[in-house]
């Protein structure tokens, strides 16, 4: 049997054993967190892109929907354009122009122009000029709602791509 001396000293070693190992392992565990917060500034970095990226999506998608108001609102003015100018083209006297003057459903021209008065003539041609530019616009403004589409079709591959190698 142990002494109380000799069972003070093995007590003694046993702590200081003890102490020993929990230093050493607080050291290696703050060692190895260490090389894991690389991984944690890789992650924050994937995140700022995630955000940015889905920041500009939302932007994207603002400015699509702008344009969209906008090209609506263009394609009421010009279907009311166009409106006057078939309206213009009927009134006009048999002799001044000839066809019915309206405007198809894709907003080409209609009414072949015809032959006829003086002042007819400049008449119509002024008017299928209008149409024709009106034309031109409306298409101008749906390319560029196509370009905004493809824009956001884009942001949002960028946005899942990003979300997937987040994850």
């Amino acid at each position: 049997m142990l002494t109380g001396q000799e069972l003070a000293l093995a007590i003694a070693a046993v702590l200081a054993g003890a102490m020993a190992l929990g230093a050493l392992l607080h050291w290696l565990w703050r060692r190895l967190s260490v090389g894991r917060s690389g991984d944690g500034g890789r992650l924050a970095a994937l995140g700022e892109r995630l955000h940015e990226a889905e920041t500009a999506r939302e932007a994207a998608e603002l400015a699509r929907q702008e344009a969209e108001a906008r090209l609506a609102r263009h394609e009421a003015e010009t279907a009311e354009r166009i409106a006057d100018i078939a309206a213009r083209l009927n009134r006009m006297p048999a002799g001044g122009a000839g066809g019915d003057g309206g405007a198809g459903g894709d907003g080409g021209e209609g009414g072949d122009g015809g032959d006829g008065g003086d002042g007819g003539d400049e008449t119509v041609a002024a008017l299928e000029r209008e149409l024709s530019e009106t034309s031109a616009e409306l298409e101008a403004m749906h390319e560029e709602l196509s370009s905004a589409h493809q824009r956001i079709g884009e942001l949002e591959a960028e946005l899942d791509r990003l979300r997937g190698t987040g994850a």
